[in-house]
């Protein structure tokens, strides 16, 4: 089939670019240019050289209307994975306007423009488990629990989330929508800043010590290729239409399990383990003072029962595969065909 991905020049799109590649599928992403570190890290889309992959590779600000047109016009998508956004809860805070600009107006953008093409078999909205209200439970949210919000990202992913609901419960919207909500993933070739595998990994590449501001914050791991493959699993429900009734009010959570739930600090530790003459990492606090959730976690039971997905890797899996994807490729070696190959390894689990 022939996919659309916004956002493929980031570090979700370009890796579910290589997952669909391996299918067989045609692929044309729309973003804008990839993002390059303080210190010239590049992203898996430029490493892998993505671009010569793709048979469309558009640069698209999803806040142009015109421009999305135009752009699904001259792709004609059989399906659309929607990862364009602003990601980064520190980042809401210093451009709130902009956040919500792009998440909220953004994704406006999208449902309307693909509503102006009878042909497009599905879209797939991600979110993230930052969209539900922070009621600091220490079981995992589902899909059914309250959205809310405590920071702009989560404000403006609590919206966008709402957005794509509103689209589904529309008698007049004719594209399948499906929402899928994600928690901290891992994987080769990220280089977002305030990541925390990120910030830990280049101080090792760079011999220096990570600099942690909430070591004793609880989150839950996931290798980026677990959600993926979940994320794939709607897809083709929503394109042959066999979802039941119950599954069709939009959302599913694909998150870690139950045994992936670290401390940072803990997930540091395995980084700088495993990382030959790795500096142990410091504690420096948050000169911001930006509030973050102590403990967060989805329960994924949805996802299990009506897709029988399920994690093929655990935390500390995750951890060894995003460590040796880096360390190869800080030696030299090519980060497409390391990608591919761990690709491999994971379908082959």
């Amino acid at each position: 089939m022939r996919f659309l991905i916004t956002g493929h020049t980031g570090f979700v799109g370009a890796w579910t670019t290589l997952f669909l590649r391996e299918f067989g599928h045609t692929v044309c992403g729309l973003a804008l240019e990839p993002y390059i570190g303080e210190s010239d890290e590049r992203g898996l889309y430029e490493l892998a050289r993505l671009d010569k992959l793709l048979e469309a590779d558009l640069r698209v600000d999803i806040r142009d209307f015109e421009a999305l047109k135009r752009a699904i016009d001259q792709t004609r998508p059989d399906f659309v994975f929607h990862f364009a956004a602003q990601q980064l809860v520190r980042e809401s805070f210093r451009r709130p306007r902009e956040t919500f600009e792009i998440n909220v107006m953004g994704t406006v953008n999208l449902l309307e423009a693909i509503g102006a093409f009878s042909d497009i078999k599905g879209v797939i909205v991600a979110t993230t488990d930052k969209v539900y209200k922070n009621a600091s439970y220490i079981w995992g949210y589902r899909e059914c629990d309250p959205l809310g919000a405590d920071d702009p990202l989560s404000g403006s992913k609590a919206a966008c989330d709402l957005i794509a609901q509103s689209y589904i419960a529309r008698s007049d919207c004719k594209t399948p929508i499906g929402i899928v909500r994600s928690a901290n993933l891992l994987g080769g070739g990220d280089n977002c800043k305030e990541h925390l595998i990120v910030d830990v990994i280049n101080a090792c590449k760079r011999g220096a010590a990570a600099k942690l501001r909430n070591p004793s914050a609880i989150r839950s791991w996931q290798h980026v290729l677990d959600s993926i493959n979940g994320y794939y699993l709607l897809a083709l429900r929503l394109i042959d239409g066999s979802l039941p009734e119950g599954a069709k009010d939009g959302a599913f959570n694909f998150g870690a399990n139950a045994d992936s739930f670290e401390s940072v600090a803990s997930v540091a530790n395995k980084v700088v383990c495993a990382w030959e003459g790795a500096r142990d990492w410091e504690f420096v606090g948050d000169a911001e003072n930006i509030k973050e959730t102590p403990t967060l976690s989805i329960d994924s039971k949805k996802a299990k029962f009506y897709l029988g997905w399920e994690n093929r890797l655990d935390s500390d899996k995750a951890i060894d595969w995003t460590v040796g994807w880096e360390r190869e490729v800080f030696l030299g070696g090519d980060a497409r065909a390391i990608s591919l190959r761990q690709i491999k390894e994971f379908l082959a689990l």
